[in-house]
């Protein structure tokens, strides 16, 4: 019986007897999360909010290599061509690390900043970075799809 969302292989690290909690469903345990994460955005439009979502799909690619889904170098060669998750690194990285220093980043001095919406609206977040000026909630939405 193939995997779904009723029956999922249940991952034991080697040397463990009991899997941990976190890694009880291997990455789908990742891609839930991840997609509650965007689900909350409806409802907190708060930068958390949005970096929380970001480090939880980044995180996701993590979770498929070292799951064996998918390779590491294929993972790495999509994201390299998509320009949200290459956004969406460098916004985890920036958040983890506060600067940016790796060759692959799109801009090493990416800036997030607020915008207005409108009176009837919060104010939103666009990612400043290279030649890219996208609203985060764009990217969050093309990083979820990704």
């Amino acid at each position: 019986m193939g995997e779904g969302p009723r029956t999922r292989r249940i991952f034991i690290r080697e040397g463990q007897t009991l899997p941990s909690i976190e890694s009880l469903f291997g990455w789908h345990s990742q891609y839930e999360r991840m997609t509650r994460s965007y689900e909350r955005l409806k409802n907190d439009e708060s930068l958390d909010a949005l970096i929380t979502l970001f480090l939880h799909c980044f995180s996701l690619c993590d979770w498929l290599t070292q799951s064996k889904a998918l390779t590491k170098a294929f993972i790495h060669a999509e994201i390299n061509n998509d320009i949200s998750m290459k956004l969406c690194r460098d916004i985890c990285n920036r958040s983890k690390h506060l600067a940016l220093d790796r060759s692959s980043s799109i801009d090493k001095n990416l800036s997030i900043v607020r915008f207005y919406r409108g009176r009837e609206r919060s104010p939103g977040h666009m990612v400043l970075a290279g030649d890219h000026q996208k609203d985060l909630h764009d990217v969050a939405s093309c990083c979820v799809e990704f």
